[in-house]
């Protein structure tokens, strides 16, 4: 059985995946103003990455980058997708294409 990783491990990890591919590591926090549309935003709390879509009721509107349903996540919950959430969720809606051509 594995254990649940603690935010900080996981922002540790992020941190390593980044400065291993070379790239800047992602800003620790980030203002209360919303991204840019199409943005990918990693949402601590539900540990799922999805795109900025748009706001609503204070929350913001994210979806998975390979489509599905939407969420609405608090922005003091979330922060920029670091290098290995980008990753994980691109992964994921590869997969996820993959499949809905398969049937």
């Amino acid at each position: 059985m594995t254990t649940p990783r603690s935010s900080t491990d996981r922002a540790r990890r992020r941190a390593l995946y980044d400065a291993a591919a070379g790239l800047p590591a992602a800003p620790e926090t980030h203002s209360k103003t919303p991204p840019e549309a199409g943005t990918l935003v990693h949402d601590r709390k539900r540990d799922r990455v999805g795109e900025f879509h748009g706001v609503a009721e204070g929350g913001w509107i994210l979806r998975p980058p390979g489509g599905g349903a939407e969420w609405t996540a608090a922005p003091d919950e979330t922060e920029p997708a670091g290098t290995y959430d980008r990753l994980r969720a691109l992964t994921r809606a590869d997969e996820t294409t993959r499949r809905a051509h398969r049937r």
